[in-house]
């Protein structure tokens, strides 16, 4: 009994490791536009200098996912002095932009997004609100421009604060996001 159990953890080891491997060196871009309760859309590549930018929370979850996966995330700050040109600083990026902004940083997948939070209705009888967030991306193979996946994802939050509600319903859907974008990648085998 126990030898079959050794077995069957070593394999399922070796699987995953062997499908890790297999992505090593798949470098994929992250440009999801993010936008909280009573905020603006935050989006990195909307003019700021490359080494001044931080991550959304959205793409730091989908960020963290994808690199335990084995695939290498791009991460803005520390490609240098790297500027985004000028016709790209703008919040509806379609896909050949994107796919031009990618090759800029050296990319083989770009995932391209929004996410937005919501506020709901208060509880009754409480001071809690709720909120709701959806995700709706596409991932672009960028040697030959294809949209591979369409992916949607939603969350759903109740908390105190209204924006602390929101930043947990986007967490929520990020991570509903990146299980379906690491399993839609492993069923296609997409990468390079």
């Amino acid at each position: 009994m126990k030898r079959k159990i050794f077995i069957y953890t070593f394999l399922f080891i070796l699987l995953n490791f062997s499908w890790t491997l297999a992505h090593a060196g798949t470098k994929v871009l992250l440009l999801i536009a993010e936008q909280n309760i009573g905020e603006h859309y935050y989006y990195w590549w909307g003019g700021a200098i490359a080494e001044e930018v931080n991550l959304s929370l959205v793409e730091s979850i989908l960020a963290q996912s994808l690199t335990k996966a084995g695939f290498e995330v791009i991460d803005p700050s520390v490609m240098g002095k790297l500027k985004v040109k000028k016709p790209y600083r703008h919040l509806g990026l379609n896909a050949n932009e994107a796919v031009e902004l990618a090759r800029s940083y050296g990319a083989n997948l770009v995932v391209l997004g929004k996410a937005l939070a919501t506020e709901g209705a208060k509880l009754s009888g409480t001071t809690m609100v709720s909120s709701s967030a959806n995700i709706t991306a596409k991932v672009v193979r960028i040697k030959d421009r294809k949209i591979i996946s369409y992916l949607s994802a939603s969350g759903d939050s109740v908390h105190p604060n209204v924006v602390s509600a929101g930043k947990e319903a986007l967490e929520q859907a990020a991570e509903e996001l990146a299980e379906k974008l690491i399993n839609e990648l492993q069923i296609t085998g997409e990468e390079k």
